[in-house]
C-alpha cells in the first residue's frame, strides 16, 4: 500500500508540473522565441490554404464534368429516342425490314427449290448486313441507337422469313 501511494503521489506531482506552464500568467516566460512559433503558424497556414485552394479547385473541375455530362445528355436525347416514335423514321425502318423480309424470302425460295437446307440458307449475319446496307442507303438518318434498336429486330426478321417460306405465303406489309 505505501509503494502506490508513493506511485499516486509520484503522478501527481508530474501532472502538476506538466500542467503548470498552461496555468502561469506571464506566457513570455516560458516561450524563448516567439518568431519560432510564429513562423510555425505561418507554415501551417500556407498549407493549410493550399489544402483548400487544391479542394476548391478539384471542386469546380468535378462541377464543370458533372455539367457537362449533364448538358449532353439533355442535348443528345433526341438522338436515343425510339424508332418508333418519329412517323418518318418508323415508315423508312419499316420499308427497310420488309425489303429484307423480300429479299430473304426470295433468295430463301431459291435455296429451297435446290434442294439447301432453309436453317443454312437464312443466317442471322447475313439479315445484319443487309440492314447495314439498307441503313446506309436510306434517305432517312438514323442515329446510332436507333441502329442498334433496328439490329436487335434480326432474330425477329429471321422468324418472319423462316415462317413465311414455311408457309409459302406472301407476307403482307
Amino acid at each position: 500500500m505505501k509503494v502506490s501511494m508513493i506511485l499516486h503521489l509520484f503522478n501527481i506531482l508530474v501532472a502538476i508540473n506538466l500542467l503548470a506552464p498552461c496555468f502561469c500568467l506571464n506566457k513570455k516566460d516560458n516561450v524563448e522565441d516567439n518568431n519560432d512559433i510564429i513562423s510555425i503558424t505561418e507554415s501551417i497556414e500556407k498549407s493549410r490554404k493550399k489544402k483548400i485552394m487544391y479542394t476548391c479547385a478539384a471542386l469546380a473541375t468535378t462541377l464543370a464534368a458533372v455539367t457537362g455530362i449533364a448538358l449532353g445528355i439533355y442535348f443528345t436525347r433526341d438522338k436515343r429516342r425510339s424508332v418508333w416514335e418519329n412517323d418518318d423514321l418508323g415508315n423508312a425502318a419499316s420499308e427497310i425490314i420488309d425489303k429484307i423480309v423480300d429479299e430473304g424470302s426470295k433468295n430463301g425460295q431459291i435455296a429451297l427449290e435446290n434442294g439447301l437446307d432453309l436453317e443454312k440458307v437464312i443466317k442471322n449475319k447475313d439479315i445484319k448486313n443487309a440492314l447495314k446496307t439498307y441503313l446506309e442507303k436510306s434517305e432517312t438518318k438514323f442515329s446510332g441507337f436507333q441502329k442498334r434498336e433496328l439490329y436487335h429486330y434480326v432474330p425477329f426478321i429471321s422468324h418472319i422469313i423462316r415462317h413465311k417460306l414455311k408457309n409459302n405465303d406472301s407476307y403482307d406489309s
